[in-house]
């Protein structure tokens, strides 16, 4: 199978990787810092993200696409995590991708497909 990378998906408009990495690495810190324990975030991490992102990148986002960015960034994480635990897979470091015989991508896509309806 031919699949894009996921930079093709994940990173259009004012999005970037080096947006998600301070995104990412703020809220991180933000919940090690203060015990954070839930999946939704308290306004003060997201506003604090949002500062980290302006000062270093010169880049301005709001608080709600900041989460909605973290559900979607979660979303794709758990899904990473359920394909590689699938049987026959494996995460090939050097190039960052799953490899996979076709046969086990379209148990996973039927999988996927079914869930999702």
């Amino acid at each position: 199978m031919n699949i894009p990378l996921q930079s093709h998906f994940l990173y259009n408009g004012k999005w970037c990787a080096d947006i998600d990495k301070v995104l990412v690495d703020t809220i991180t810190k933000l919940k090690g810092d203060t015990g954070w324990a839930e999946h939704e975030f308290p306004s003060y991490f997201l506003l604090t993200a949002a500062s980290e992102i302006e000062a270093k990148l010169a880049v301005h986002f709001s608080e709600s696409e900041l989460a909605i960015r973290m559900r979607l960034l979660a979303l794709r994480y758990r899904t990473f995590k359920e394909v590689v635990r699938t049987k026959g897979t494996f995460w090939d470091m050097p190039f960052k991708c799953v490899i996979a015989a076709d046969c086990v991508w379209k148990k996973i896509l039927k999988v996927s497909l079914w869930c999702s309806s």
